[in-house]
């Protein structure tokens, strides 16, 4: 599983996290353009996945599918807070050691926009 840091983020809320992580998948020349795949909150960054564990978009993103990734790089995040890799409530808190649990923050969409913004930016 690949991951991106974006470090410390504050929330909507005024709460921050600290090193904050995002799972993703990225397809294609990363020189290419980009397109930004986003998924359901209760989804997760594989877009195309492997053959044994084919992602939820499987069949429209490749080389000569709709999604083209001979022409396009597509980037698909598991937001923050989701269960697949990213950033949430089974993280480590590095200020106590221990899983976030019932004590991670309350998000956002715009807490979600705001790290994959700052994700891209990395």
């Amino acid at each position: 599983m690949k991951t991106v840091s974006v470090g410390s983020l504050t929330l909507d809320s005024t709460k921050t996290i600290n090193n904050v992580e995002l799972a993703y998948e990225r397809l294609g020349d990363k020189n290419a353009p980009v397109i930004l795949v986003c998924h359901a909150l209760t989804g997760d960054q594989h877009t195309v996945g492997t053959e044994q564990n084919p992602g939820w978009w499987a069949g429209l993103v490749g080389p000569g599918m709709p999604v083209d990734t001979t022409v396009f790089q597509v980037i698909t995040f598991n937001v923050l807070g989701g269960c697949h890799g990213s950033t949430g409530p089974l993280s480590v808190n590095p200020l106590s050691g221990a899983p976030y649990k019932a004590d991670f923050p309350t998000l956002t969409i715009r807490d979600m926009v705001r790290a994959e913004y700052q994700a891209l930016k990395n």
